[in-house]
């Protein structure tokens, strides 16, 4: 298995988010967090991402990446059923693409 580059994440797609400085950092962070190689819940990734960032994005924003960034095949994403205060409900975790 190739371990991927911690510094900077490939492109999603020509430009894209290299294109747009904000979004690119937010990515990058996304990236060294998911080449730990743990499953990552989307909700604490987005935010924890788009908080790097100044002023933030917003976690919306993040989380429209990583659902491109799964559309291309760089990182994988799984529904899972989660029970907190607001009762059951399914949260996206993702993680690299395994070769």
């Amino acid at each position: 298995m190739t371990t991927p580059s911690r510094a900077t994440a490939p492109d999603i797609r020509p430009g894209y988010p290299s294109d747009f400085p904000r979004l690119r950092r937010a990515w990058d962070y996304c990236w060294i967090e998911l080449s730990r190689g743990d499953w990552l819940a989307a909700p604490e990734l987005a935010h924890a991402a788009a908080n790097q960032i100044s002023p933030p994005l917003t976690d919306g924003a993040t989380r429209t990446v990583l659902r491109y960034a799964v559309a291309a095949g760089l990182i994988e994403r799984q529904l899972r059923m989660v029970h907190g205060d607001r009762g059951a409900r399914r949260v996206a975790f993702y993680r690299l693409c395994r070769a």
